[in-house]
């Protein structure tokens, strides 16, 4: 059987503070997670598909992006 991991990416809005949030952290990001905006969003996407990881599912409602790879 195959094993997976998963990634949240989560794009946070409160008041003047806007980041994105990526659980489990990963340390070697070369996108700023402070920009919020659609075109940092492809591009930390993208970035994060150069590692390995998929997008699996997306929440518009909650600007949410699961992604896995395998383990």
């Amino acid at each position: 059987m195959e094993q997976w991991e998963h990634l949240l990416v989560q794009v946070g809005r409160r008041g003047t503070g806007h980041q994105y949030l990526v659980q489990p952290p990963q340390p070697n990001l070369q996108s700023d997670l402070r920009k919020i905006g659609s075109e940092n969003t492809v591009a930390l996407l993208n970035e994060l598909g150069r590692s390995g990881w998929h997008l699996a599912a997306v929440d518009s409602a909650t600007d949410s992006y699961w992604m896995r790879r395998r383990a």
